[in-house]
């Protein structure tokens, strides 16, 4: 039986606050080094990368974002597969940013690799109750100018999502994990910021968005 006033184990979050999405990202897979080599420690050391592919940019896995993971994952002993929709061309960008490197790209149904890694982006994360990815990664511009950009990982998608959410300044319905409780690794939190700040599009995210994980946050913008 466990000690009620035992300190729980909880899982260490990466957060990186950089200039640009695929340095924030490398950064925060090098603190989470342990993480990674976990991952590939099994008899398969295919690692399946699960980009976002949103209708725009901003809302999409940047091609030198997915390049930043497959370079984490080859340099732990991993192989990196990508999950690349069957399409004319590279819309992505993903097989001409990844050339030269023993990389995988299968459709959306293969999804025979255990292991996993989900990238999200922080203009459209969702929370995720069970997640069968082996890390999340929420990263992502914080701003309409893409100057201020953020990465935050780790193998717990509630943590991920909570630390994502206070970075964005969002207030998540339900009962919150209290991110005081978590081993951060990198930057520390910043501090709270209103739901009127939340809900500006220069946050980085649509009040539709909002109105589905934030119910404080949804109120029309006045611009």
């Amino acid at each position: 039986m466990n000690d009620p006033d035992s300190d729980p184990i909880l899982p260490a979050v990466a957060l990186v606050r950089a200039n640009n999405r695929r340095g924030a990202v490398a950064e925060a897979l090098a603190l989470l080094e342990e993480d990674l080599i976990r991952l590939v420690g099994g008899t398969d050391p295919s690692i399946l990368l699960i980009p976002t592919l949103g209708p725009s940019a901003r809302r999409s896995t940047p091609a030198a974002v997915l390049s930043a993971v497959v370079d984490a994952v080859l340099a732990v002993g991993g192989r990196p597969a990508v999950t690349h929709p069957e399409s004319p061309g590279d819309p992505w960008g993903f097989r001409a940013e990844c050339w030269g490197r023993p990389v995988d790209f299968l459709d959306s149904k293969s999804r025979h690799i255990q292991s996993r890694i989900l990238l999200a982006t922080i203009a459209d994360f969702r929370i995720v109750d069970s997640c069968a990815a082996g890390l999340v990664i929420v990263e992502g511009p914080l701003d309409w100018r893409g100057r201020r950009v953020v990465a935050v990982a780790g193998a717990d998608p509630i943590a991920v999502s909570a630390v994502s959410a206070h970075e964005c300044g969002i207030a998540l319905g339900g009962r919150p994990l209290d991110i005081s409780t978590l081993p951060l690794l990198g930057d520390p939190p910043r501090g709270p910021r209103s739901a009127r700040y939340a809900g500006r599009r220069d946050a980085g995210h649509r009040p539709t968005t909002l109105a589905a994980i934030a119910p404080r946050a949804a109120a029309p913008s006045p611009d």
